[in-house]
């Protein structure tokens, strides 16, 4: 028989250690929950009253009145040019192409 490599050893603590932590975890929640006094009211009593909606006519009527713009009389800002820059042509480059002399492509 062949030993066991120890990485499979390793593995099994691993695994032995996360299930004791998942479960101590879970036990430990279990018990602050079981160890908290109930809420008497989670809402506050302001939330629970009764509403009596109206409705507010005299708002109603401001916002009639208002000015309206239709989307013709909104001014478009003009496009602004997009600035280009100017390549100085520097002293170590030539414009002209300069003839090629490779020596390793055979004349024919």
């Amino acid at each position: 028989m062949y030993p066991k490599p120890k990485y499979q050893y390793d593995l099994l603590l691993i695994g032995f250690l996360a299930v004791v932590a998942v479960v101590g975890f879970g036990g430990y929640e279990l018990y602050q929950n079981f160890q908290k006094p109930p809420q008497s009211s989670p809402i506050p009593v302001r939330y629970t009253q009764s509403l009596t909606p109206t409705l507010d006519t005299a708002t109603l009527e401001k916002l009639q009145a208002r000015i309206s713009i239709s989307p013709e009389q909104y001014s478009t800002p003009a496009p602004t040019p997009t600035p280009t820059s100017k390549v100085k042509s520097s002293p170590l480059v030539s414009p002209s192409a300069t003839p090629s002399t490779n020596s390793a492509v055979p004349k024919t």
